[in-house]
């Protein structure tokens, strides 16, 4: 797939940044220990750590959701206001489980199934209070995103609560002794193999539901015949071409997909460049295309309006009105335009800048819907 859905971006505000390394195999149930001393060895992330990684984590969310400056800002309050004091009442708990799983990862002999039942039923209250202010971080956003970005945040978390379904039955297996080192101790001769089958599977489930949240056609099943592009990384890209097919009506290339060829031509960007450049295009792309699913009906409406209104006062309020509408296209081509700026080396501009660039042609919301 295009963009992995287990990245999700709020599972790392914890776990991940106590260690990386760790698996995602914590959830709930039993009883919450925060009296557990802080073993004196293992891994554990400084204060300065933790505060640069919620910061490049709220510049994600940016990202993700188009977020203005104000709103970014507003994220990584909200996220420095909740996590990292988690964290400090949780730190011996966290820090002992995290260093039983990487030991036993990396022994030479797999845990037992009373081992494991002890370490699972000892994660899940920690994993449910997480999951607690993962819910609260998120109605704090919706107070201050717009309607299309909490429509984005809908689809994330469709896809999210699969990964927690899929964990709250794993853990659960494994908290009633059912742990089968076989297929679950990542030094086992089976487990690469069914672990890459299962991450598989999961990505594709966690895709499919994002995408009924969002009203977009679901991918292709692994291994599946694809009819329309797949399921694999090309699927979502001939879905957004498809969905820009019902936004016009004319066989005309995607002036998105235009600029970008023009900006690659002019910076004569290396080929992992030019890969940053169509990822960005497509996340963008997606985004736009949503939303004009979602209101290409209200800005005809309005188009139309203004092609018979008969006075110029009348014309002005529906102009009014349309850009509003357009608002959220602009934004969308103007971060893409953002990020593919950052992608020209200093050797790559002073070059580009010694020929003029021909005239750029692109709409204000680089296609108007309807044209």
């Amino acid at each position: 797939m295009a963009r992995t859905k287990m990245q999700l971006v709020f599972v790392v505000i914890g776990l991940a940044a106590v260690a990386a390394s760790a698996q995602d195999h914590l959830y709930k149930h039993g009883e919450l220990r925060r009296d557990t001393p802080v073993p004196t060895d293992g891994f554990w992330p400084t204060e300065r750590m933790i505060d640069l990684f919620l910061d490049r984590l709220s510049e994600g969310l940016a990202d993700l959701y188009v977020l203005d400056e104000d709103q970014m800002w507003n994220t990584r309050h909200v996220l420095k206001d909740r996590f990292p004091k988690w964290l400090k009442e949780n730190r011996g708990e966290l820090k002992a489980l995290v260093n039983q799983h990487i030991e036993a990862s990396i022994a030479g002999e797999p845990p037992t199934a009373e081992e494991v039942a002890d370490w699972a039923a000892r994660a899940q209250p920690l994993v449910n209070e997480f999951v607690g202010l993962v819910e609260q971080t998120t109605e704090d956003m919706r107070e201050y995103m717009t309607y299309e970005q909490q429509v984005l945040l809908d689809g994330e978390l469709a896809a999210f609560n699969i990964g927690l379904n899929y964990l709250n039955q794993r853990l659960s297996v494994w908290r009633d002794g059912g742990y089968d080192w076989e297929t679950e101790w990542p030094r086992s001769d089976e487990f690469q193999r069914i672990e890459e089958e299962r991450k598989a599977r999961l990505e594709y489930e966690a895709e499919r539901a994002r995408c009924e949240a969002l009203g977009l056609k679901p991918p292709e099943p692994p291994g599946g015949d694809a009819t329309d592009g797949g399921g694999g990384s090309g699927g979502k890209q001939a879905g957004s071409v498809e969905r820009q097919k019902t936004v016009t009506t004319k066989p005309v290339k995607d002036p998105w997909e235009d600029y970008v060829e023009k900006f690659i031509a002019r910076y004569k960007l290396s080929e992992g460049q030019q890969n940053s450049a169509h990822k960005f295009l497509r996340g963008l792309q997606e985004r736009r295309d949503l939303y004009l699913r979602r209101k290409l009906t209200a800005i005809t409406s309005i188009e139309e309006q203004v092609a018979a209104a008969k006075t110029e006062a009348e014309r002005q309020k529906l102009w009014v009105r349309l850009e509003e509408l357009n608002a959220p296209l602009e934004r969308y081509f103007q971060k893409l335009k953002d990020k593919l700026d950052t992608l020209p080396t200093r050797k790559q501009r002073r070059e580009a800048a010694q020929s003029p660039p021909e005239p750029e042609k692109v709409e204000r919301t680089a296609q108007k819907p309807g044209e």
